[in-house]
C-alpha cells in the first residue's frame, strides 16, 4: 500500500527499527535522518559502500541492521 502511494507521486515517511520492515523496502528507499546542532541531515543508506555491497551480494537490509552494520545509525541509537 505504501509503495503504491509513492508510485502515484506521494511521499511516505516511516520511522522504524523493525528488521522485517527494512527487509521489505528497497535499499534505494532507505534513509536515516540525524539531527546535529539543530539541523537535520538526510542520509541515504545506499551511500554506505559496505551496506550496498552486502545487499548486492544478497543480504537483506534488516539483517544488516540487526548485525549493527548501519554505521552511525545503530551507534547513535545505542547511546540513547
Amino acid at each position: 500500500m505504501l509503495h503504491s502511494v509513492a508510485q502515484r507521486g506521494g511521499q511516505v515517511f516511516v520511522s522504524t527499527h523493525s528488521p522485517q520492515f527494512l527487509n521489505a523496502v528497497p535499499l534505494g528507499s532507505l534513509y536515516h535522518i540525524e539531527k546535529l546542532n539543530g539541523l537535520s541531515r538526510v542520509i541515504a543508506i545506499a551511500d554506505d559502500p559496505l551496506i550496498s555491497a552486502q545487499v548486492i551480494g544478497g543480504e537483506r537490509p534488516g539483517y544488516l541492521w540487526d548485525q549493527g552494520l548501519f554505521v552511525g545509525v545503530t551507534q547513535r541509537a545505542q547511546l540513547r
